[in-house]
Protein backbone atom coordinates (compact mmCIF):
# COMPACT_ATOMS: atom_id res chain seq x y z
CA UNK A 1 0.00 0.00 0.00
CA UNK A 2 1.27 3.64 -0.81
CA UNK A 3 2.18 5.92 1.95
CA UNK A 4 -0.50 8.73 2.29
CA UNK A 5 0.69 11.85 -0.02
CA UNK A 6 -1.65 14.36 2.62
CA UNK A 7 -0.46 14.33 5.96
CA UNK A 8 -4.20 15.50 6.96
CA UNK A 9 -5.20 11.82 5.81
CA UNK A 10 -2.74 9.72 8.25
CA UNK A 11 -4.40 7.99 10.77
CA UNK A 12 -7.78 8.62 9.09
CA UNK A 13 -7.60 6.86 5.19
CA UNK A 14 -7.35 3.01 5.25
CA UNK A 15 -5.89 3.47 1.97
CA UNK A 16 -2.57 5.16 2.66
CA UNK A 17 -0.42 4.22 5.62
CA UNK A 18 0.50 4.64 7.99
CA UNK A 19 -2.62 4.28 10.15
CA UNK A 20 -0.33 5.52 13.28
CA UNK A 21 2.54 7.83 14.20
CA UNK A 22 4.45 6.37 17.23
CA UNK A 23 7.09 8.91 18.68
CA UNK A 24 9.91 7.48 21.30
CA UNK A 25 11.15 9.90 23.27
CA UNK A 26 13.40 10.18 26.58
CA UNK A 27 16.50 12.04 27.29
CA UNK A 28 20.05 10.57 25.34
CA UNK A 29 21.36 7.44 26.88
CA UNK A 30 18.13 6.66 28.36
CA UNK A 31 17.61 3.49 26.10
CA UNK A 32 15.32 5.18 23.09
CA UNK A 33 17.70 3.35 20.61
CA UNK A 34 17.71 0.10 22.16
CA UNK A 35 13.88 0.57 22.32
CA UNK A 36 13.77 1.76 18.69
CA UNK A 37 15.68 -1.20 17.79
CA UNK A 38 13.85 -3.80 19.00
CA UNK A 39 10.26 -1.91 17.79
CA UNK A 40 11.50 -1.69 14.39
CA UNK A 41 13.45 -4.92 14.17
CA UNK A 42 10.60 -7.53 15.76
CA UNK A 43 7.65 -6.30 15.50
CA UNK A 44 5.37 -6.68 11.96
CA UNK A 45 3.84 -3.40 10.64
CA UNK A 46 6.73 -0.82 12.04
CA UNK A 47 8.80 0.54 9.72
CA UNK A 48 11.42 3.49 11.13
CA UNK A 49 12.68 6.50 9.40
CA UNK A 50 16.17 5.18 7.50
CA UNK A 51 18.69 7.57 5.97
CA UNK A 52 21.22 5.37 3.66
CA UNK A 53 24.40 7.44 3.95
CA UNK A 54 25.72 5.52 0.61
CA UNK A 55 22.09 6.17 -1.23
CA UNK A 56 23.31 8.85 -3.97
CA UNK A 57 18.97 9.92 -3.44
CA UNK A 58 18.81 10.06 -0.08
CA UNK A 59 21.77 12.58 -0.05
CA UNK A 60 20.18 14.81 -2.84
CA UNK A 61 17.35 15.10 -0.60
CA UNK A 62 18.25 15.64 2.59
CA UNK A 63 16.67 17.87 4.32
CA UNK A 64 19.72 18.78 6.48
CA UNK A 65 21.21 21.07 3.99
CA UNK A 66 18.83 23.73 5.42
CA UNK A 67 18.94 22.63 9.13
CA UNK A 68 20.36 25.56 11.17
CA UNK A 69 22.10 24.05 14.64
CA UNK A 70 21.29 26.15 16.85
CA UNK A 71 24.16 25.87 19.04
CA UNK A 72 26.16 27.21 16.50
CA UNK A 73 23.86 29.29 14.76
CA UNK A 74 25.60 28.13 11.37
CA UNK A 75 24.12 25.42 8.86
CA UNK A 76 24.48 21.82 9.57
CA UNK A 77 27.69 19.92 8.31
CA UNK A 78 27.66 16.97 6.71
CA UNK A 79 30.52 15.87 8.77
CA UNK A 80 28.35 16.01 12.11
CA UNK A 81 25.06 14.06 10.55
CA UNK A 82 27.09 11.47 9.18
CA UNK A 83 28.39 11.12 12.41
CA UNK A 84 24.49 11.23 14.21
CA UNK A 85 23.33 9.30 11.35
CA UNK A 86 26.07 6.38 12.49
CA UNK A 87 25.66 6.59 15.70
CA UNK A 88 22.29 7.24 16.98
CA UNK A 89 20.16 6.40 13.80
CA UNK A 90 17.85 8.62 11.33
CA UNK A 91 16.31 10.48 14.05
CA UNK A 92 13.51 12.66 12.77
CA UNK A 93 14.96 15.97 13.97
CA UNK A 94 17.87 15.73 11.75
CA UNK A 95 15.92 14.58 8.34
CA UNK A 96 13.65 17.73 8.65
CA UNK A 97 14.11 21.50 8.01
CA UNK A 98 10.56 22.64 9.87
CA UNK A 99 11.58 23.01 13.52
CA UNK A 100 15.28 24.18 14.90
CA UNK A 101 17.69 21.66 15.66
CA UNK A 102 18.51 20.93 19.39
CA UNK A 103 20.67 18.48 21.40
CA UNK A 104 19.77 18.23 24.78
CA UNK A 105 23.03 16.62 25.93
CA UNK A 106 24.83 19.32 24.70
CA UNK A 107 22.41 22.03 25.95
CA UNK A 108 23.04 20.21 29.34
CA UNK A 109 26.33 20.76 29.78
CA UNK A 110 26.06 24.81 29.60
CA UNK A 111 22.73 26.38 29.18
CA UNK A 112 20.74 27.47 31.89
CA UNK A 113 18.11 24.77 32.59
CA UNK A 114 15.24 26.19 31.48
CA UNK A 115 16.64 26.73 28.09
CA UNK A 116 16.65 23.29 27.73
CA UNK A 117 12.37 23.27 27.32
CA UNK A 118 12.55 25.79 24.86
CA UNK A 119 11.13 23.48 22.10
CA UNK A 120 8.07 24.29 20.21
CA UNK A 121 4.96 23.46 21.66
CA UNK A 122 1.01 23.03 20.56
CA UNK A 123 1.01 26.54 20.41
CA UNK A 124 3.92 26.96 17.86
CA UNK A 125 2.97 28.49 14.61
CA UNK A 126 5.19 25.74 12.84
CA UNK A 127 2.33 23.98 13.06
CA UNK A 128 1.30 25.37 9.61
CA UNK A 129 4.16 23.54 8.14
CA UNK A 130 2.10 20.19 8.82
CA UNK A 131 2.43 19.21 5.08
CA UNK A 132 6.03 20.27 4.37
CA UNK A 133 7.37 17.86 7.42
CA UNK A 134 5.40 15.01 6.20
CA UNK A 135 6.62 14.99 2.81
CA UNK A 136 10.66 15.43 4.11
CA UNK A 137 9.70 12.34 6.57
CA UNK A 138 8.15 10.33 3.77
CA UNK A 139 11.10 10.28 1.62
CA UNK A 140 13.23 8.34 4.38
CA UNK A 141 10.22 5.61 5.27
CA UNK A 142 8.84 2.62 3.61
CA UNK A 143 5.21 2.12 4.04
CA UNK A 144 3.84 0.43 7.08
CA UNK A 145 1.11 0.14 9.41
CA UNK A 146 2.95 2.21 11.79
CA UNK A 147 5.54 5.07 11.14
CA UNK A 148 8.16 5.14 14.06
CA UNK A 149 10.37 7.91 15.20
CA UNK A 150 13.00 7.27 17.36
CA UNK A 151 14.05 11.16 17.95
CA UNK A 152 15.22 11.89 22.46
CA UNK A 153 13.76 15.55 22.27
CA UNK A 154 10.32 14.06 21.60
CA UNK A 155 10.19 13.54 25.35
CA UNK A 156 9.51 17.43 25.19
CA UNK A 157 8.30 17.59 21.73
CA UNK A 158 4.92 15.83 22.17
CA UNK A 159 2.65 18.48 22.45
CA UNK A 160 3.82 20.42 19.64
CA UNK A 161 3.66 16.59 17.41
CA UNK A 162 0.39 15.90 18.55
CA UNK A 163 -1.16 19.05 17.82
CA UNK A 164 0.58 19.07 14.25
CA UNK A 165 -0.92 16.05 13.06
CA UNK A 166 -3.74 15.27 15.27
CA UNK A 167 -4.50 13.41 18.29
CA UNK A 168 -5.51 10.22 16.80
CA UNK A 169 -2.81 10.06 14.40
CA UNK A 170 0.20 10.23 17.09
CA UNK A 171 1.28 7.80 20.05
CA UNK A 172 4.41 8.27 22.36
CA UNK A 173 6.85 6.51 24.43
CA UNK A 174 8.60 7.99 26.74
CA UNK A 175 11.79 5.98 27.83
CA UNK A 176 13.02 6.67 31.56
CA UNK A 177 16.23 5.56 33.13
CA UNK A 178 16.90 6.28 37.05
CA UNK A 179 18.11 9.70 37.37
CA UNK A 180 21.72 8.23 38.94
CA UNK A 181 22.85 5.90 36.28
CA UNK A 182 21.18 8.07 33.47
CA UNK A 183 23.62 10.97 34.72
CA UNK A 184 26.88 8.67 34.95
CA UNK A 185 26.18 7.57 31.79
CA UNK A 186 25.49 10.88 30.33
CA UNK A 187 28.47 12.49 31.87
CA UNK A 188 30.76 11.37 28.83
CA UNK A 189 29.02 14.05 26.19
CA UNK A 190 27.24 16.13 28.85
CA UNK A 191 30.45 16.82 31.23
CA UNK A 192 33.68 18.99 30.48
CA UNK A 193 36.89 16.60 30.73
CA UNK A 194 40.06 17.78 30.97
CA UNK A 195 43.40 16.38 29.34
CA UNK A 196 43.73 13.88 32.29
CA UNK A 197 40.52 12.08 32.07
CA UNK A 198 41.48 10.44 28.29
CA UNK A 199 40.09 6.77 28.04
CA UNK A 200 41.91 3.90 28.16
CA UNK A 201 41.54 0.17 28.26
CA UNK A 202 41.65 -2.04 31.37
CA UNK A 203 43.21 -5.75 31.66
CA UNK A 204 39.78 -7.04 30.85
CA UNK A 205 39.18 -4.79 27.89
CA UNK A 206 36.55 -2.15 29.58
CA UNK A 207 37.08 1.36 28.84
CA UNK A 208 37.81 3.21 32.03
CA UNK A 209 37.84 7.19 32.54
CA UNK A 210 38.20 9.27 35.55
CA UNK A 211 35.61 9.61 37.34
CA UNK A 212 33.27 12.40 36.04
CA UNK A 213 33.08 15.94 38.32
CA UNK A 214 31.12 15.76 41.44
CA UNK A 215 29.34 18.80 40.59
CA UNK A 216 28.64 17.84 36.89
CA UNK A 217 26.52 14.68 37.95
CA UNK A 218 24.44 16.85 40.42
CA UNK A 219 23.85 19.70 37.36
CA UNK A 220 22.77 16.39 35.43
CA UNK A 221 20.43 15.28 38.14
CA UNK A 222 18.76 18.62 37.85
CA UNK A 223 18.33 18.54 34.14
CA UNK A 224 16.73 15.00 34.46
CA UNK A 225 13.97 15.97 36.79
CA UNK A 226 13.43 19.37 35.29
CA UNK A 227 12.99 17.48 31.80
CA UNK A 228 10.37 14.70 33.29
CA UNK A 229 8.85 17.14 35.32
CA UNK A 230 7.52 19.17 32.01
CA UNK A 231 7.06 15.62 30.04
CA UNK A 232 4.66 14.69 32.95
CA UNK A 233 2.82 17.84 33.38
CA UNK A 234 2.31 17.86 29.83
CA UNK A 235 1.32 13.88 29.46
CA UNK A 236 -2.36 14.53 30.12
CA UNK A 237 -2.65 16.69 27.34
CA UNK A 238 -1.71 13.56 25.10
CA UNK A 239 -4.24 11.14 23.86
CA UNK A 240 -2.04 8.21 23.96
CA UNK A 241 0.97 7.92 25.90
CA UNK A 242 2.93 5.63 27.85
CA UNK A 243 5.88 5.55 30.28
CA UNK A 244 8.90 2.96 29.57
CA UNK A 245 11.07 3.09 32.64
CA UNK A 246 13.81 1.01 31.86
CA UNK A 247 14.02 -0.91 35.42
CA UNK A 248 11.02 -2.80 34.93
CA UNK A 249 10.57 -6.84 35.40
CA UNK A 250 9.42 -7.21 30.88
CA UNK A 251 9.48 -3.96 28.70
CA UNK A 252 7.14 -5.86 26.39
CA UNK A 253 4.48 -6.57 28.84
CA UNK A 254 4.65 -2.96 29.64
CA UNK A 255 4.48 -1.72 25.86
CA UNK A 256 1.60 -4.41 25.06
CA UNK A 257 -1.26 -2.25 25.91
CA UNK A 258 -0.20 -0.05 23.72
CA UNK A 259 0.82 -1.76 20.93
CA UNK A 260 -2.49 -3.17 20.99
CA UNK A 261 -4.07 0.19 20.67
CA UNK A 262 -2.15 0.99 17.74
CA UNK A 263 -3.11 -2.28 15.95
CA UNK A 264 0.14 -3.94 16.16
CA UNK A 265 1.04 -7.48 18.22
CA UNK A 266 3.71 -8.16 20.63
CA UNK A 267 6.35 -10.10 18.83
CA UNK A 268 5.94 -13.48 20.70
CA UNK A 269 8.17 -15.66 18.75
CA UNK A 270 11.42 -13.32 19.49
CA UNK A 271 10.68 -12.39 23.18
CA UNK A 272 14.05 -13.75 24.06
CA UNK A 273 15.73 -10.55 22.18
CA UNK A 274 13.85 -8.38 24.55
CA UNK A 275 14.43 -9.78 27.60
CA UNK A 276 18.08 -10.14 26.60
CA UNK A 277 18.58 -6.35 26.21
CA UNK A 278 16.13 -5.41 29.31
CA UNK A 279 18.41 -7.23 31.60
CA UNK A 280 21.80 -6.19 29.91
CA UNK A 281 20.36 -2.79 30.07
CA UNK A 282 19.53 -3.13 34.00
CA UNK A 283 22.80 -4.86 34.66
CA UNK A 284 24.57 -1.92 33.21
CA UNK A 285 22.75 0.72 35.33
CA UNK A 286 23.21 -1.21 38.34
CA UNK A 287 27.15 -1.46 37.46
CA UNK A 288 27.12 2.36 36.65
CA UNK A 289 25.93 3.22 40.07
CA UNK A 290 27.63 0.73 42.28
CA UNK A 291 31.10 1.70 41.16
CA UNK A 292 30.36 5.35 41.11
CA UNK A 293 29.32 5.03 44.87
CA UNK A 294 31.94 2.69 45.75
CA UNK A 295 34.48 5.44 44.96
CA UNK A 296 35.62 3.66 41.64
CA UNK A 297 35.26 5.65 37.98
CA UNK A 298 32.20 4.21 35.69
CA UNK A 299 33.23 1.25 33.41
CA UNK A 300 32.21 1.83 29.74
CA UNK A 301 31.76 -0.77 27.43
CA UNK A 302 28.92 -1.57 24.82
CA UNK A 303 26.56 -3.92 26.36
CA UNK A 304 25.39 -6.56 23.84
CA UNK A 305 22.03 -8.42 24.47
CA UNK A 306 22.18 -12.43 24.05
CA UNK A 307 20.30 -11.68 21.03
CA UNK A 308 20.96 -9.39 17.88
CA UNK A 309 19.54 -6.58 18.67
CA UNK A 310 21.47 -3.67 20.11
CA UNK A 311 22.18 -3.07 23.92
CA UNK A 312 22.42 -1.01 26.97
CA UNK A 313 23.49 2.69 25.51
CA UNK A 314 26.26 4.00 27.69
CA UNK A 315 26.79 1.55 29.78
CA UNK A 316 29.23 -0.56 32.14
CA UNK A 317 27.58 -3.96 33.01
CA UNK A 318 29.40 -7.13 31.58
CA UNK A 319 31.72 -8.98 34.27
CA UNK A 320 31.44 -7.56 37.14
CA UNK A 321 31.19 -8.96 40.50
CA UNK A 322 27.73 -10.55 42.21
CA UNK A 323 28.84 -9.52 45.51
CA UNK A 324 30.55 -6.71 47.29
CA UNK A 325 34.20 -7.10 45.12
CA UNK A 326 34.31 -3.50 44.58
CA UNK A 327 37.79 -4.52 42.46
CA UNK A 328 36.65 -7.12 40.62
CA UNK A 329 33.85 -4.86 39.56
CA UNK A 330 35.33 -1.72 39.17
CA UNK A 331 38.98 -1.34 39.51
CA UNK A 332 40.69 0.82 41.81
CA UNK A 333 38.56 2.64 43.68
CA UNK A 334 39.17 5.16 46.71
CA UNK A 335 37.38 5.56 49.85
CA UNK A 336 37.77 8.97 50.12
CA UNK A 337 35.88 9.37 46.98
CA UNK A 338 32.98 6.90 48.38
CA UNK A 339 32.42 9.27 51.49
CA UNK A 340 32.30 12.16 49.64
CA UNK A 341 30.12 10.55 47.24
CA UNK A 342 27.69 9.41 50.03
CA UNK A 343 27.42 13.22 51.47
CA UNK A 344 26.64 14.14 47.93
CA UNK A 345 23.88 11.31 48.12
CA UNK A 346 22.12 12.39 51.79
CA UNK A 347 22.23 15.88 50.44
CA UNK A 348 20.26 15.24 47.09
CA UNK A 349 18.17 12.65 49.41
CA UNK A 350 17.11 15.95 51.42
CA UNK A 351 16.31 18.40 48.57
CA UNK A 352 15.09 16.15 45.90
CA UNK A 353 13.68 12.94 46.77
CA UNK A 354 9.97 14.28 46.04
CA UNK A 355 10.66 15.46 42.97
CA UNK A 356 12.33 11.67 42.17
CA UNK A 357 10.05 9.56 43.76
CA UNK A 358 6.86 11.76 41.73
CA UNK A 359 8.23 10.29 38.40
CA UNK A 360 8.24 6.72 40.12
CA UNK A 361 12.03 6.58 41.09
CA UNK A 362 14.34 6.08 44.63
CA UNK A 363 17.20 7.62 45.64
CA UNK A 364 17.43 4.89 48.61
CA UNK A 365 19.82 2.99 46.74
CA UNK A 366 21.22 0.87 49.58
CA UNK A 367 20.49 -2.71 47.87
CA UNK A 368 22.01 -1.09 44.48
CA UNK A 369 25.48 -0.38 46.50
CA UNK A 370 25.45 -3.24 48.46
CA UNK A 371 26.44 -5.57 45.43
CA UNK A 372 26.78 -5.86 41.86
CA UNK A 373 25.57 -6.35 39.67
CA UNK A 374 21.91 -8.68 39.76
CA UNK A 375 19.36 -6.25 41.13
CA UNK A 376 16.01 -6.30 41.07
CA UNK A 377 13.87 -3.67 39.74
CA UNK A 378 12.14 -3.02 42.74
CA UNK A 379 15.41 -1.73 44.09
CA UNK A 380 15.13 1.17 41.92
CA UNK A 381 11.48 1.94 42.39
CA UNK A 382 9.75 4.16 45.14
CA UNK A 383 8.94 1.43 48.62
CA UNK A 384 5.58 -0.10 47.71
CA UNK A 385 4.60 2.19 44.65
CA UNK A 386 6.17 -0.54 42.59
CA UNK A 387 7.35 1.11 38.55
CA UNK A 388 3.82 1.34 37.20
CA UNK A 389 3.77 4.83 35.58
CA UNK A 390 0.42 6.54 36.46
CA UNK A 391 -2.26 7.35 34.03
CA UNK A 392 -1.99 10.67 34.54
CA UNK A 393 0.83 12.75 36.51
CA UNK A 394 -0.40 16.77 37.97
CA UNK A 395 1.75 19.61 38.27
CA UNK A 396 2.34 19.98 42.67
CA UNK A 397 4.17 22.27 44.89
CA UNK A 398 7.62 21.67 45.45
CA UNK A 399 11.00 23.09 45.76
CA UNK A 400 13.10 25.28 42.93
CA UNK A 401 15.32 23.09 41.05
CA UNK A 402 18.55 25.47 40.25
CA UNK A 403 17.25 27.79 37.94
CA UNK A 404 14.65 26.06 36.64
CA UNK A 405 11.94 26.71 38.89
CA UNK A 406 9.78 24.07 37.70
CA UNK A 407 7.30 22.53 39.87
CA UNK A 408 7.25 18.77 40.67
CA UNK A 409 5.14 16.24 38.90
CA UNK A 410 3.76 13.96 41.25
CA UNK A 411 1.41 10.99 40.14
CA UNK A 412 -1.83 11.24 41.27
CA UNK A 413 -2.94 7.28 40.40
CA UNK A 414 -1.18 4.01 39.94
CA UNK A 415 -2.74 1.39 38.42
CA UNK A 416 -0.48 -1.37 39.35
CA UNK A 417 1.16 -2.87 35.81
CA UNK A 418 4.09 -3.57 34.85
CA UNK A 419 6.14 -0.42 33.74
CA UNK A 420 3.48 1.58 31.93
CA UNK A 421 -0.06 2.80 31.47
CA UNK A 422 -1.74 3.52 28.26
CA UNK A 423 -3.26 6.67 28.54
CA UNK A 424 -5.58 6.39 25.14
CA UNK A 425 -9.62 7.68 24.62
CA UNK A 426 -12.30 6.01 24.25
CA UNK A 427 -11.93 5.36 20.27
Amino acid sequence: MRACGNASAVGKLTSCLPRRLLFVGGLQRSGTSSLAALLGGTIDGVSGLAFELGSAEHLREAPWKSLVDVHTGRWMKYAYFREVVSTGGAEGKLLQSVYPYRYLLHDARTAPLRALLSQPTELSPLRSARQYLWEQWRRFWTPALVLLDKTPENLLMAPFLQATFGPRATSFIFVLRHPLSWSLAASKWACPWGAGNVSRASSTGHTRRAAPPLECVDRLMAVWRVAHERMATRLPTLRSATLLRTEVDSWIAALTPLLTAVGLRPPNGRLAEWEATRRAFLRASHQYVFCYMRGAPPVRHKVASEGPIGGAEGGGGGEGSDGGDTAAACGPASGEAAVERQRWLESLRAHASRQVEALGYSLQLETIIASCCEGRPSDWAVAGAGLAAPVAMAAAAAAAVGDGAVSVAESVADAGGEGAQVQEEAA
